[in-house]
């Protein structure tokens, strides 16, 4: 069965990408680093930055993590600070 457009706009996208002039990944990777370093992690921070960066730039995030943290994985830091659902909807955000 062939399902036929009318003249509807499409759907707009919830998720708008922040203007090249305030999204920094080098900065994103800086505060992630911070949010999960030493006793407790920041959840709240890394949903606020992961949460509120389009699948784009999440994947310019996770290239400029190694460079910014050297020998560190952003993939594996979170596996080991996030647990649960948490880091199911984290990791997977990374994809």
């Amino acid at each position: 069965m062939k399902v036929e457009r009318t003249n509807k706009q499409l759907p707009k996208p919830t998720l708008l990408p922040i203007s090249d002039n305030l999204f920094s990944a080098e900065k994103d990777c800086m505060e992630l680093r911070k949010a999960m370093k030493g006793l407790g992690t920041n959840e709240r921070k890394i949903i606020n930055i992961i949460g509120t960066r389009t699948n784009q730039q999440r994947q310019l995030i996770k290239k400029t993590y190694p460079k910014v943290c050297p020998d560190r994985d952003l993939l594996k830091d979170f596996r080991s600070e996030l647990s649960g659902n948490i880091r199911n909807l984290v990791v997977n955000f990374l994809y």
